[in-house]
């Protein structure tokens, strides 16, 4: 089989890769990462890399001149970052997750408090940049925000004053003042 040496061939799967780095990097700042998310990581990571070498290895000396090494090295590096933030740590414990949610925080404490009052909204709705289902529990706020492994949700639970109650199963992370994070425990 003849794979063709096109300089266009490679930028296509360059903004494939860069799309593909788009979505794990909006995964990834989530309040969880969930079965698709992982399998759209994992598996694109591995057709990217593989049709990579495949063009590499067909026309490695013509692409070289015709793109320049920058263009050459947008699929290596792109699976490079994805493969490091999955090493360094899921949400809550990545920088990613924590620059989301300091975006997202003044908006899901308006949210809270006002549901503290008043019955909170049916359905998913946005609140900052998460889409969140609201469940309101005696003396605090949960913003379930996805799905994490096994079906569970994760997100955020509100609670002024002392934490009350924790849920068996559930693993919480102090995210700080009246902010934990939730989600199931493995």
């Amino acid at each position: 089989m003849t794979i063709p040496r096109s300089p266009a061939l490679l930028r296509g799967l360059d903004a494939l890769a860069g799309l593909w780095l788009v979505y794990v990097l909006f995964a990834m700042s989530g309040a969880g990462v969930g079965r698709v998310p992982w399998l759209v990581a994992l598996w694109g990571g591995v057709i990217l890399l593989a049709a990579w070498a495949l063009l590499w290895r067909a026309g490695r000396a013509t692409l070289a001149a015709d793109v320049g090494p920058a263009t050459l090295a947008v699929v290596p590096v792109a699976t490079l970052i994805v493969a490091v933030l999955f090493l360094a740590g899921r949400p809550p414990h990545n920088s990613l997750f924590h620059l989301r949610f300091a975006a997202s925080r003044a908006a899901l404490a308006e949210e809270a408090d006002g549901v503290l009052v008043y019955t909170p909204p049916a359905g998913p709705h946005r609140v900052g940049l998460y889409s969140v289902t609201t469940d309101l529990r005696p003396g605090q706020v949960r913003f379930r925000t996805a799905d994490c492994d096994r079906g569970a949700g994760c997100g955020f639970l509100y609670q002024p004053g002392r934490l009350s109650k924790i849920e068996p199963g559930e693993r919480l992370t102090d995210l700080g003042g009246p902010w934990y994070h939730f989600e199931p425990t493995r």
